[in-house]
């Protein structure tokens, strides 16, 4: 089974699971400790997840997902990059209201240390994708985000 981590449907193949009810959410799922049976997901789609919660809540999070993950699977995961937002902010690109308003998140992300955080989950880290060009499947990326996949 594929999963989607959000309130919309974005990967059209993907059950939708959401912290809360939505018109496109298909199971209302604590998304920081998922029950499905262990290794019973191929893949995992997280938009904007691990951004949203706690440095803690996040490592326990990706573990959990790894032990839903089946021995093959993906974890693909897209979140704000944090580097370019300061670069962004230091050069006057964006004010302080713009980060505040849409990038002030609980777990500010870059690419190395969300892949310590991979590392930590469970996930080896010479199976980490960065996407520098290209989008797994449904995957549109803005400017200012980035996306990694972990496969066990």
């Amino acid at each position: 089974m594929k999963i989607q981590l959000s309130d919309k449907r974005i990967i059209k193949d993907a059950v939708t699971v959401f912290s809360h009810p939505g018109p496109e959410v298909d199971i209302v799922m604590d998304l920081k400790n998922l029950t499905f049976r262990p290794e019973s997901i191929t893949e995992i789609y997280a938009f904007h997840i691990v951004d949203h919660l706690f440095p803690e809540e996040a490592e326990e999070a990706i573990k959990n997902w790894s032990r839903c993950l089946s021995s093959k699977g993906e974890l693909h995961l897209m979140n704000d990059d944090f580097e370019y937002l300061a670069r962004a902010y230091v050069g006057g690109d964006i004010g302080i209201e713009l980060f505040n308003d849409i990038h002030n998140h609980p777990c500010q992300c870059t690419q190395d240390n969300l892949t310590n955080m991979l590392g930590k989950g469970g996930f080896d880290r010479n199976n980490i994708v960065i996407w520098y060009g290209g989008n797994p499947e449904g995957m549109e990326k803005k400017h200012y985000e980035f996306i990694l996949t972990a496969k066990k």
